[in-house]
């Protein structure tokens, strides 16, 4: 993982610069910038990229080819899960329920024993816990497997004669150590390493038996060396250009129309389609209803218990939530008593998101679509129940709730022209079921250039 990752950063990575369980921000490829969490989930030496959404499918690619020499491949959750319950790393609501503190499951030095004369929250439950008979205890199973060729699953009961007395949380097959092992909540009195336990579970209408022995729950290396140290052979490079230079970074769209692009535009590592092959003159698509993709505009949240002390670019929150301001290429949507987002819808380059601690840049975690064309309120009307077209209400407003079952922020711009934001997440779903819903209102595609123009005619 280090050998791959020096392939595409200047960071320094030597276990003295970056240790086990450190955070660091660091730059990756061509300048994308990444937290970087030093981590062991899986038992080996591992690092964990958190980057924007959008730049998501080019760090992986940059990966990908990193690592083709060492034979990198993917691998999904199951194979996480497995390799997790090897090392004996838990999973808070599979390894523990709501009567399990950290001192259960084997986690008590999480706990600054110091630091509890100031009565933090826990500290005395955890006191009293700690004192207790008969808790739950976080075990390690080795499976007897005899002649079964069943394994006992997930949810299983511990019955010590006539009660239960704990359940299996994990089974899995090892292939590292050959044989089936899990991990278990048992009352503590069950605990002790080499104690026979009775599984039982209900099996297409039977009741089946295994038998367990108590083993520690640490089965693959479990002093951690492995996560901890630098493996064998040549040294980790202490930061410095990375070996090969690296291709200019590209950022995705969660938009996907099924339409070819006529003319694009690139923009802050953005292709930003302007124009589709099919589409029409501005006036001609606007006789009826165009779906636009701004997913690569800007975009800013700005929380403040008084949200109207934050003055974003030097510009006023409007007063009641719901309400809109536009000025200066930027439209500030009240939220709530405490938020407000802020959407760049003019023509030109972003400005920078303010400093403070009030901001947040949520341009990657969003979908955001225009709805322009004389047969908006017809596509809107189909979509939601929303009273989206409000007469007694000025315009623009903010409205928030969900357009088609997905929860969307929503301006009314004008009666022929509305903006929507969802979750990332969700764009594949929303714009394929909004280009459904509104078919019979000839709505499709359209690209940037439409709402540019659209805007200018507005400002003129």
């Amino acid at each position: 993982a280090r050998r791959v990752l020096e392939k595409i950063t200047d960071a320094d990575l030597s276990d003295e610069a970056f240790p086990y369980l450190g955070c660091r921000k660091i730059e990756l490829g061509d300048g994308v910038a990444a937290r970087c969490l030093r981590l062991g989930f899986v038992g080996e030496l591992s690092y964990e990229l958190h980057v924007g959404a959008s730049y998501a499918r080019y760090v992986w690619d940059l990966l990908w080819e990193a690592g083709a020499e060492y034979g990198i491949r993917p691998f999904g959750l199951e194979a996480q899960n497995c390799l997790r319950a090897e090392k004996g790393h838990v999973i808070i609501g599979t390894e523990s329920e709501q009567r399990v503190t950290l001192i259960d499951i084997g986690m008590g030095w999480l706990w600054d024993r110091e630091d509890t004369a100031s009565g933090k929250v826990g500290a005395a439950a955890l006191r009293y816990c700690e004192q207790q008979s008969g808790r739950l205890k976080l075990v390690g199973l080795r499976v007897d497997d005899g002649d079964m060729v069943h394994r006992p699953e997930d949810g299983a009961l511990v019955v010590d004669g006539d009660r239960i007395a704990g359940f299996v949380c994990t089974t899995r097959h090892s292939e590292t150590l050959g044989w089936q092992y899990g991990l278990a909540l048992v009352e503590d009195r069950l605990a002790d390493r080499g104690r026979a336990l009775d599984l039982y579970e209900s099996l297409g209408g039977r009741t089946v038996r295994s038998t367990a022995t108590v083993v520690p729950p640490h089965f693959y290396d479990p002093k951690g060396q492995r996560l901890r140290t630098a493996p064998e052979g040549r040294p980790p490079r202490s930061g410095g250009a990375p070996s090969q230079p690296a291709p200019a970074a590209h950022r995705r769209s969660p938009v996907r129309f099924d339409a070819a692009p006529a003319r694009t535009e690139r923009r802050a590592g953005w292709n930003v389609v302007l124009d589709y092959e099919s589409d029409r003159a501005p006036a001609d698509a606007l006789r009826q209803a165009c779906l636009i993709d701004l997913s690569h505009r800007a975009r800013w949240d700005a929380q403040h218990r008084d949200i109207r002390t934050v003055r974003p670019f030097g510009l006023d929150v409007p007063r009641t939530p719901g309400e809109v301001a536009i000025r200066d290429g930027l439209m500030i949507n009240r939220m709530n008593g405490t938020q407000a987002s802020i959407w760049h819808v003019g023509p030109g380059a972003a400005p920078a998101m303010p400093d403070g601690p009030h901001y947040t840049d949520t341009t990657d975690s969003y979908c955001w679509l225009a709805l322009l064309g004389d047969a908006v309120p017809e596509v809107l009307e189909s979509v939601t129940d929303l009273d989206l077209l409000d007469p007694v209400r000025a315009r623009p407003f903010l409205t928030q709730g969900p357009i088609l079952h997905v929860p969307c922020q929503i301006v009314t711009w004008w009666d022929d022209a509305a903006l929507l934001t969802c979750s990332r997440g969700y764009a594949p779903t929303l714009v394929e079921a909004l280009l459904e819903s509104g078919r019979h209102a000839g709505l499709r595609p359209a690209g940037e250039r439409i709402f540019t123009d659209w805007r200018r005619a507005l400002k003129s």
